[in-house]
């Protein structure tokens, strides 16, 4: 209905969606009272077992049902796309798909160490973004959202800004003059 609406009033619009997975309780442990089926449900034999946890059956269960949540995350991006294409915004969108922080796990949820912080970050813009490619040189923060945003819809950027566009990237392009991002974990007592 929203995809609708836009085109009807022939403008530019931001939709942000969300899904509970992967989020406690994983697929197979309550998780699966959510009204989005799963494609795949992984099996603990299947499961490799990252190197920051012990490999134990009761790990190895857990890991499987958090890829499978992980999997149903795939899949309701999967039917977003294809709302996209069937209401023909395929092709002139922006589409971007990140997580905001690790697995909830031990040494990743809720930390800064590497499995905290080095999270998945996909984007789609049809004629900029190349199918399959990756970048796994550069460093890109949040704070690149809005610059990003801004430029994508051909909006000049206030002065100022911490964050970078981060369309060059997209592009295949380098980026120079960040060698280091920062990132930060905040507890309420």
């Amino acid at each position: 209905d929203f995809l609708r609406m836009a085109k009807d009033a022939d403008r530019n619009f931001w939709l942000m969606l969300n899904t509970h997975d992967p989020h406690k309780p994983f697929y197979g442990n309550g998780g699966e009272a959510y009204d989005y089926p799963v494609s795949r449900v992984y099996a603990p034999e299947e499961i490799e077992v990252p190197g920051f946890l012990p490999d134990l059956p009761e790990v190895r269960e857990e890991l499987a049902a958090y890829y499978t949540s992980v999997r149903r995350s795939d899949d309701v991006v999967g039917a977003i796309l294809e709302i996209l294409e069937d209401e023909g915004f395929a092709d002139n969108t922006l589409v971007m798909f990140l997580s905001d922080n690790g697995a909830s796990f031990p040494f990743a949820k809720a930390n800064t160490y590497l499995a905290s912080t080095h999270t998945p970050m996909l984007m789609r813009l049809p004629g900029v973004t190349k199918p399959g490619s990756r970048d796994h040189t550069h460093f890109v923060a949040s704070l690149d959202f809005f610059p990003t945003f801004m430029e994508v819809a051909g909006i000049p950027q206030p002065e100022g800004l911490d964050g970078r566009s981060l369309l060059p990237l997209m592009k295949g392009e380098k980026q120079a003059g960040r060698a280091y991002v920062f990132t930060q974990i905040d507890y309420t007592i």
